[in-house]
């Protein structure tokens, strides 16, 4: 299984079908979101993956990881780094069949504090790795590993001379099963939309409805300023369609954000923690 990604790497997997990976985003596509923390600990810099609890994915969409950096160290520091992962199919009786796994890092540009080039080969940050592998209507289980390059020659030769850090694991949820079984709260109107208080996303369901149309989201502060706009386009299934509104990007506090779906617009109230 051959996977491509545009910058300097090339990897190596345990299968030998074909597919590819690239930076460029694609629509209509499953996005895993991953951050990427740098902090200091005891007067030392520390590395860690971190993720949501579970992700939702629909069938017959490629993949994508979006690696976002949070760069809380006060240090100024250049880092060359690259991801492991594995994928494995979850079956109803609980088997584990493991569908995707790579024995060198994924490459992943390097980082210093100001987040700017390092170099002409490098690339910014949300850096996005497209799978086009081709999900089944099951549940998936990805474990994941960061790695840090010993050198920048390293980097460059995707070489084993690294240092692994603690594996991440996570679900990943087809849609199919979260509508039939999401414990979301009771309402009697076709709307509803949860968590709140929220993290990373806010989940915008409606009911009752098998038109798969966009919805237009405006975010505006307590002050009543805009904040951001997005266009989500949802999965369908029994009866109900999902969105997912990424709020990772606001600051915590209260928020107001106004729905558009067709002709009809509603407004929710939000708290980010």
């Amino acid at each position: 299984m051959k996977l491509k990604i545009f910058t300097l790497s090339t990897l190596f997997l345990f299968f030998s079908i074909k597919t590819t990976a690239q930076l460029t985003h694609a629509p209509s596509t499953n996005i895993v979101d991953i951050t990427f923390l740098i902090s200091d600990h005891h007067d030392e810099l520390t590395f860690e993956l971190t993720h949501k609890n579970e992700y939702l994915i629909s069938s017959e969409l490629d993949l994508v990881f979006r690696i976002n950096l949070d760069y809380q160290s006060v240090q100024e520091m250049v880092g060359y780094f690259g991801l492991q992962y594995k994928i494995y199919k979850l079956s109803p009786d609980g088997f584990r069949q493991l569908i995707r796994g790579v024995t060198v890092p994924v490459v992943i540009p390097p980082v210093r504090k100001n987040r700017t080039r390092v170099s002409s080969e490098s690339e910014e940050y949300p850096f996005n790795i497209y799978d086009a592998i081709v999900l089944e209507p099951t549940n998936y289980d990805v474990k994941m590993n960061l790695v840090k390059f010993h050198t920048r020659a390293d980097y460059l030769a995707n070489n084993d001379n690294y240092t692994m850090y603690p594996r991440i694991s996570f679900p990943l949820v087809h849609v199919a099963d979260l509508l039939t079984n999401r414990n979301a709260p009771d309402s009697s109107s076709s709307l509803i939309t949860y968590p709140n208080p929220s993290i990373n996303e806010v989940i915008i369901d409606y009911a009752n409805t098998t038109q798969n149309l966009p919805v237009e989201v405006v975010i505006f502060n307590d002050k009543g300023i805009k904040v951001s706009a997005h266009t989500l386009i949802g999965v369908s299934g029994n009866s109900r369609t999902l969105y997912q509104l990424n709020v990772s990007h606001v600051p915590k506090g209260m928020y107001f954000y106004q729905i558009k779906r067709g002709d009809k617009t509603e407004v929710k109230t939000i708290i980010k923690k």
